[in-house]
């Protein structure tokens, strides 16, 4: 089996919309809003990140810290900007930052966990997953367990990746990620079956893409399933004929 793929894991309310929020978001929204000029320029530049402009959205939270050097949104938000840019030290220094002035955050939890998670850090970035999944308020606590779930996976913590993606789906039994995450477990421990059941689960709920494909030609080849291995082969052929997967496909003599 090829080593894991890096899935892309979930950043919370930046580049998605979440309809929960933590508990502390909470409270700030039921307070009266006082749109303060360090307040304004953090919304505007979260709405220019959102959109990729990163310039104007760098100048906007600026701005913001600027007008209020304790605002834990400018800082949350300025963090991730330097993520995308890949300026780390900056990234890590303005995350840090947030959690000091805003540690009940568990949105902002969430998405440090995810960076540290991209740095290969994954014993930190299970400590601030789990401190977001400890907030009952917070409605992204499936997406932290996914997230958690999907971290230990590519640190090569298969067991806990397991616990954790069970978890997820629990919470939610349609998640893709978890469902072809799952699926890729058991495919390495040897239970194909399983993973079977997991692929076809993923196949109810997402379409297939070249790496989705080939986890289902090579589990039904070791399942002995010919006619399924091939239905997977051609579509993979159809859809993804320039993949590395198609091309590992060719390579073996199946």
């Amino acid at each position: 089996m090829k080593a894991w793929i890096r899935t892309p894991i979930i950043i919370i309310g930046i580049a998605v919309a979440l309809s929960a929020c933590s508990s502390a978001a909470k409270k700030a929204e039921e307070e009266p809003r006082h749109e303060t000029p360090s307040r304004i320029n953090t919304e505007l530049g979260l709405g220019y990140l959102r959109q990729g402009d990163y310039r104007r959205s760098m100048e906007k939270l600026k701005a913001a810290l600027r007008y209020d050097a304790e605002n834990p949104q400018a800082h949350h938000y300025i963090a991730e900007l330097h993520r995308r840019l890949g300026d780390n030290g900056s990234a890590v220094k303005h995350y840090e930052r947030a959690i000091e002035l805003a540690p009940e955050d568990a949105r902002l939890r969430n998405n440090y966990g995810t960076f540290l998670c991209e740095q290969n850090q994954f014993q930190q970035a299970e400590v601030q997953f789990l401190l977001a999944i400890g907030d009952p308020l917070f409605g992204g606590r499936m997406q932290s367990y996914e997230n958690v779930g999907i971290c230990a996976a590519q640190a090569g913590k298969l067991k806990k990746a397991e616990a954790y993606l069970r978890k997820a789906l629990n919470s939610n039994p349609k998640l893709p990620t978890a469902l072809y995450r799952m699926s890729m477990i058991n495919y390495d421990k040897g239970d194909y079956l399983r993973a079977r059941a997991y692929l076809q689960r993923y196949e109810q709920v997402a379409t297939h893409n070249a790496e989705s494909l080939w986890l289902g030609i090579q589990v039904e080849h070791q399942l002995g399933d010919r006619d399924v291995m091939l239905k997977y082969a051609t579509e993979l052929s159809r859809r993804f004929s320039e993949s590395e997967e198609w091309a590992e496909y060719t390579s073996k003599r199946w």
